[in-house]
């Protein structure tokens, strides 16, 4: 039975905490912490609501920072040689650099 408890995210979590007051201190408190990721408090608000643990918030944050850098970077590009087949899949100018016989008709 544990086994099966321990599967229900609801289990995972704290119990909500008591009135609004408590609720406002605790997301200003986090928001010091978490709140540079957004772009502004209702952003960090609705993720602050999610019903995950600390790893967990990590575990997105990481991810989220880890896109919004490929995306980056793949915007910022100029073309390099030796790149991964996944970075020319977006890239134009690695795949006009790797393969400009091929991209030549559509550029």
């Amino acid at each position: 039975m544990e086994t099966l408890l321990a599967k229900k995210p609801i289990y995972q979590h704290d119990a909500p905490l008591d009135t609004p007051q408590q609720w406002e201190e605790e997301t200003a408190q986090a928001f010091t912490t978490w709140g540079k990721f957004f772009k502004n408090k209702e952003e960090f608000e609705f993720f602050w609501m999610l019903p995950i643990d600390q790893k967990q918030r990590e575990q997105l944050i990481r991810e989220l920072w880890e896109e919004k850098c490929r995306q980056l970077e793949i915007m910022t590009c100029q073309g390099k040689e030796g790149s991964t087949p996944e970075h020319r899949a977006e890239c134009y100018e690695c795949c006009l650099l790797y393969k400009p016989e091929v991209a030549a008709p559509y550029f």
